[in-house]
C-alpha cells in the first residue's frame, strides 16, 4: 500500500492559520514553536525527492497552552488547573521536482512515524508540576494492526495502566495531523471559551475551515466507503482498511471542496 500523499501548501496554511487563531490560548514561551514548524516544512519543501526528513515539534520543546483554570468544564466548574504540552513527530519525504515552478503544487509522503504527543499537567512551579494525562494521536501504516487513524494512551512506562508492553487499544481517531491536534486540545482545556473562539468569522478561520472540512470529510466518506462496501463485520473490515495515497489530496473522490 502506497503512503499517504499531503500538500504542502495546505500543511503550511494550515500552521499558519492555527497558529494566529489559537495565539492567545498559547504561553508566551512557545509563541516561537508554530514559526519554527513552519520554518522546518519550508526547507524540506525545497528538497529533492527521495531522502525522507524528520518534522515536527521536539518533546523537549513543546507547543504549551495557558493554564486552564477548570475551563476544561463547563462553567468553568473543573476542580483542576492545568496545562497542555503539545509535541509530534513525523517522517516525510517531498516529491517531484524542487523548482520554483513546482513549489505551489508540490507534495510529500508520510514515510514513517507520524504521532503526536499530548501531556497534561497541573502545577505552576517546577516542584509541584504533576502529569495527570499522556495520549498519542497517530497515522499507521500498512502493518499497523489496528485502526489506520488511531489513539493510544501511555505506553511509555512499563507499569500498568497501559503498560509499553500492551499497545492496546488503538482507539479510532478522526485528527490526523499535529495543527488539528492542537484545536482539539484547546477546545477540551478551554470549553466555552474556544467554542465561541472559533465560532467567529476572521480571515484565519476562513482558512482553518475549509482544509479541515476536507481533510475530516475525506476520512469520514472513506469511512463510511469501507463499511457500506466490504463484506463481514464493518468494525473488522474498517479496522483493517488502508487508504488509498491520495486520500486528502484533492484528486481523491473522497476530497471535500468548499461549498458556492
Amino acid at each position: 500500500m502506497p503512503p499517504l500523499h499531503f500538500s504542502f501548501q495546505e500543511f503550511d496554511e494550515e500552521i499558519d492559520a492555527i497558529y494566529k487563531i489559537a495565539r492567545s490560548f498559547i504561553s508566551l514561551g512557545s509563541f516561537y514553536v508554530l514559526p519554527q514548524l513552519r520554518e522546518r516544512l519550508a526547507q524540506i519543501r525545497t528538497a529533492k525527492q527521495g531522502q525522507p526528513f524528520g518534522w515536527g515539534i521536539p518533546e523537549g520543546q513543546p507547543l504549551i497552552t495557558r493554564t486552564s483554570n477548570g475551563d476544561y468544564q463547563p462553567d468553568s466548574k473543573g476542580e483542576h488547573f492545568i496545562y497542555a504540552s503539545i509535541s509530534c513527530a513525523w517522517e516525510i519525504e517531498p516529491l517531484g521536482y524542487h523548482n520554483l515552478a513546482s513549489r505551489q503544487t508540490r507534495k510529500f509522503a508520510l514515510r514513517g512515524k507520524a504521532s503526536t504527543r499530548v501531556r497534561l499537567f497541573e502545577g505552576d512551579a517546577p516542584e509541584s508540576i504533576r502529569e495527570l494525562a499522556m495520549w498519542r494521536m497517530e497515522v499507521g501504516d500498512d502493518k499497523s494492526p489496528g485502526c489506520h487513524f488511531h489513539v493510544q494512551v501511555l505506553g511509555e512506562s512499563n507499569e500498568p495502566p497501559y503498560p509499553h508492553s500492551l499497545p492496546i487499544p488503538r482507539f479510532p481517531s478522526l485528527l490526523m495531523t499535529p495543527m488539528s491536534v492542537i484545536e482539539f486540545v484547546l477546545a477540551e482545556l478551554f470549553q466555552d471559551e474556544w467554542k465561541m473562539h472559533a465560532a467567529r468569522s476572521t480571515p484565519e478561520i476562513q482558512r482553518w475551515q475549509p482544509i479541515q472540512r476536507k481533510w475530516i470529510g475525506g476520512l469520514l466518506r472513506w469511512q463510511h466507503d469501507k463499511i457500506m462496501n466490504l463484506s463481514g463485520s464493518p468494525w473488522t473490515s474498517l479496522k483493517g482498511a488502508k487508504p488509498d495515497s491520495d486520500l486528502f489530496l484533492d484528486t481523491s473522490p473522497y476530497a471535500i471542496t468548499k461549498p458556492s
